[in-house]
């Protein structure tokens, strides 16, 4: 083979693995310019990817911020006082002494201790209404009381009765209309129900403050499940709920098991406070989960004169404050029908009876026999 042919093939194979290595290059710098398109795309999402996290995370806390409970606005601003009675009975021989003496007679001596509260509640262990009363007879148990109390009361500083006692269906339905209508005319409030069926509770507003009350009658019907449920159901629309039972056995100095068991009941559904009425004597304290049981306040306004104890009651002052709730314990007697606020040997007799027999710590009995004890809010 000549040299020119030699030549001729070593350009053409230089000319054919230039050509080649050209296409390579070329065929390749497509797929780079994709390749970091591609890079770019995967850091430009995964960027992207980071700021979604961060605003899902804003919006999920948002989310998650609007949907918890309403939060009650229970900030105590000042003091509030609630100041409860036991058992009140207006008619009988204490209706006789108010239409000979007046009402301003029978309620002389307590007006110091109605001051400055702003809730007063009572047990209203009858019906008011336009009917006849009964014969006066000691024996009688069917109560109506005269309306024209209504206004005195009103004007004393009650605000509050329940209605969950054994006496409220005395004159039947027509004394219940009738009760109802004569209280909505002083703006009185109630709550409770003979069979523990409607209208079983009443929240008061004070200020931003929210008080539950809701009443039980256990002799018509002993299951709770109705008041129980009514607790559960208030208790996101309260702040301080109360439970006011007319339960027990009448003239018995201590609690029963029964007693207990339902006020444990209402403590758990979420109860702040359980204040007994309708045994006609004061039966002892129990503190309960950091819950206060008044098992039985006594009478306040009745005419059982036949024993000391029938005539003798506590009413209580329960003062709420932001951490703290104070139960003042104010002794009563009845002397000729006229309760009088106990003083010296007849308040410390009392008191000291109440804490020596209250299922409490030794601490709170002290705080007892003082006249008042303290719990956490």
């Amino acid at each position: 083979m000549s040299k020119s042919k030699i030549y001729l093939l070593i350009f053409s194979l230089f000319f054919i693995i230039s050509l080649f290595f050209a296409i390579l290059y070329y065929s390749q710098k497509p797929i780079d310019n994709t390749a970091n398109n591609s890079i770019s795309s995967v850091e430009e999402k995964s960027n992207s990817d980071i700021i979604l996290d961060d605003n899902s995370k804003d919006k999920k806390s948002a989310q998650d911020s609007n949907t918890q409970p309403e939060e009650l606005d229970n900030k105590i601003d000042k003091p509030i006082n609630i100041l409860s009675f036991g058992d009140m009975m207006l008619d009988r021989y204490i209706r006789k002494f108010i239409d000979n003496n007046g009402a301003t007679a029978l309620f002389a001596n307590i007006p110091p201790i109605l001051k400055d509260k702003d809730m007063i509640v009572a047990n209203l262990e009858g019906s008011i209404t336009n009917f006849n009363p009964k014969p006066l007879d000691p024996n009688n148990v069917s109560f109506t009381f005269d309306p024209k109390i209504v206004p005195e009361l009103k004007k004393l500083g009650f605000t509050h009765f329940s209605l969950a006692n054994n006496h409220s269906l005395d004159f039947g339905a027509e004394g219940v209309r009738q009760t109802k209508e004569f209280l909505d005319k002083e703006n009185l409030k109630y709550f409770g129900d003979y069979k523990n069926k409607t209208s079983l509770s009443y929240i008061e507003s004070i200020e931003n403050f929210k008080v539950g009350l809701i009443g039980y009658h256990e002799l018509f019907n002993p299951d709770t499940t109705s008041v129980v449920n009514e607790i559960k159901n208030i208790r996101d629309k309260t702040d301080f709920i109360i439970v006011y039972p007319h339960w027990g056995a009448e003239y018995k100095t201590n609690f029963s098991k029964s007693q207990q068991d339902k006020a444990y009941k209402f403590i758990d559904a979420g109860a702040d406070a359980v204040l007994g009425a309708h045994p006609h004597v004061i039966q002892p304290i129990e503190i309960y989960k950091d819950k206060v049981i008044f098992y039985s306040l006594g009478n306040f306004i009745f005419d059982q004169t036949f024993s000391k104890n029938t005539q003798q009651g506590l009413a209580v002052n329960i003062k709420l404050e932001n951490e703290n709730i104070n139960y003042e314990i104010i002794t009563l007697e009845s002397r000729n029908l006229i309760p009088y606020i106990l003083s010296n040997s007849g308040r410390e007799t009392i008191l000291s009876n109440i804490a020596n027999n209250s299922t409490v710590s030794e601490e709170i009995k002290t705080q007892i026999k003082s006249g008042s004890f303290d719990l956490n809010r």
